[in-house]
């Protein structure tokens, strides 16, 4: 299987279990000027999971391919139908679910692009992420069997493993390659979901202009944009900053940028007391490529919030 044959299928059952899932969305974010469409990806992945995941850790039935995809026809076929009975479907809903669709498939290509240039699975805790994403693709119980102790249940944060193994199975994709295009999903799903908050929260005080605007804004600072230390470090000296390797953990732009704060005394740029502290951003993550739940995690994350504001929103009339 080519990478864009893979690419292809992973974004196609994507999109499938989100527009599945989207119109329980939509009545779950009434209040919300897109009616939810631009965070139904992170909850999608969500719904589609948590019924086959309940029933196996239940010990009801196997955690099995064939539950997700009866969760997505089940699920899609019962949404569309109450909210076509309701009379909930109209042209504006659709535009924003197709603006969502065209925003998430962008991000979606240009970080694929972006992590073209380092795709390997190597260094840091990259091979411990592969590890638990095949072991989530392939699990029959809940939780998923541990790659580094036969026998026993991962004991860690298996949630987003466990969100990006169900894609891959259902694309019938390996999880070597659906490391990085789970990567690629969770970089397009976080900023769309930011773009959505962005606009939601700007939209019932501002022009439909500004709004776009801020939403815009919501998911550069989110997923573009870190600290200042590289700025700062390129005005003091340009030439040795430009010639470092990024990724030198003495001298290198990129991780010295995640470990800025130091718990003690600071010595030509170096933590005299050893106690760094991590300071990881958004940006950093996706540029390094560690799989991590705190990295997953943010979708999840920012559609939490959207709920919030649409909970805030309950006392104002339905957007327009």
């Amino acid at each position: 299987m080519t990478w864009f044959e893979a690419a292809t299928r992973w974004y196609l059952v994507l999109m499938l279990a989100t527009w599945a899932v989207a119109p329980l969305v939509r009545l779950l974010c009434d209040r919300l000027p897109d009616r939810g469409a631009l965070v139904a990806r992170p909850l999608a992945l969500l719904g589609v999971v948590y019924p086959s995941w309940l029933l196996s850790s239940l010990g009801l039935l196997p955690y099995s391919t064939l539950g997700l995809w009866l969760t997505v026809g089940v699920t899609g076929a019962v949404a569309w139908t109450i909210v076509t009975r309701r009379g909930a479907v109209d042209r504006r809903w659709l535009r924003a679910l197709l603006l969502a669709e065209a925003i998430s498939l962008s991000a979606f290509a240009a970080y694929l692009w972006l992590r073209g240039f380092t795709p390997d699975i190597l260094g840091t805790e990259k091979p411990m992420d592969a590890a638990f994403l095949a072991a989530s693709a392939r699990a029959t119980t809940m939780p998923p069997p541990d790659p580094w102790f036969a026998g026993e249940p991962i004991n860690y944060y298996y949630l987003g493993y466990l969100m990006h193994g169900a894609v891959a199975r259902l694309a019938g994709v390996a999880a070597t390659t659906g490391f990085n295009l789970a990567l690629a999903t969770t970089f397009s799903a976080a900023a769309t979901a930011a773009a959505g908050v962005g606009f939601n929260a700007a939209r019932p005080w501002l022009s439909r202009r500004l709004a776009v605007a801020s939403g815009l804004l919501a998911a550069v600072l989110l997923v573009g944009v870190g600290n200042l230390y590289a700025a700062v470090r390129l005005l003091q000296t340009p030439a040795a900053t430009l010639a470092a390797d990024w990724w030198d953990k003495r001298v290198g732009v990129g991780w010295r940028a995640s470990r800025i704060v130091c718990d003690g005394q600071r010595v030509d740029n170096d933590c005299a007391s050893g106690l760094e502290t991590i300071n990881e951003f958004p940006f950093f993550s996706f540029l390094l490529g560690d799989l991590h739940p705190h990295l997953t995690a943010l979708p999840v994350a920012v559609a939490v919030l959207a709920l919030a504001l649409n909970l805030t929103l309950r006392g104002r009339d339905p957007a327009p």
